[in-house]
């Protein structure tokens, strides 16, 4: 078990969020609400914790870069204190980035009844399993040393989620991280801030 607390934080809403496409570790920018989201989010965590006490790491991808800089700004720290790992990016859907999701439902409902309806080890065509993706964000939390803040994406905040808190694959998958609000992980508990 972990010892150290970590605040999880989804980026901010994205205009593929909103046009419901699937972004994976493509990128796509912020809107207004996205914006507003983020700021929230760096308020409430400076309320929350002692801001020099922890580290802070986000994926390298725009949006969660862009939202970790609002959420310093907000908690009146300086936006670039923090360091990225490409371990936190979103799950690789290869082929089908930016594709609407609908579309990738429908196609991975297929996908999934040729290869034996295992949603947890089908690939992608071109990028990774859920198992895979998984495997990459444990090492990440196998690195942790203090209270650490994370801003990443969905997908890493489920696998993040689900290794700390011994979840089963489809309590895994269940779970919808919201683009506001924190998850904070501590002991095997979780509490929810800023909702």
């Amino acid at each position: 078990m972990i010892e150290h607390r970590l605040f999880l934080i989804r980026h901010g809403q994205t205009e593929d969020n909103l046009a419901e496409r699937l972004t994976g570790q493509g990128d796509s920018s912020l809107t207004a609400l996205g914006l507003e989201q983020a700021q929230a989010n760096g308020r409430t965590l400076a309320q929350l914790i002692d801001l020099t006490a922890c580290d802070f790491v986000a994926s390298p991808l725009g949006r969660a870069i862009q939202t970790m800089e609002i959420v310093r700004r907000a908690a009146d720290i300086h936006p670039t204190g923090y360091r990225t790992d490409d371990r936190l990016m979103e799950c690789n859907f290869g082929a089908w980035h930016g594709k609407p999701w609908r579309d990738s439902k429908t196609y991975w409902k297929a996908l999934r009844a040729r290869q034996g309806n295992d949603a947890w080890h089908t690939a992608w065509p071109g990028g990774e399993s859920r198992a895979e993706f998984f495997e990459r964000v444990r090492g990440f939390l196998e690195t942790l040393t203090r209270d650490t803040v994370v801003v990443s994406h969905g997908g890493t905040v489920r696998m993040i989620r689900g290794a700390l808190l011994k979840l089963s694959n489809d309590d895994i998958l269940a779970f919808a991280p919201p683009n506001a609000g924190i998850i904070e992980i501590s002991r095997g508990r979780e509490r929810m801030h800023g909702q």
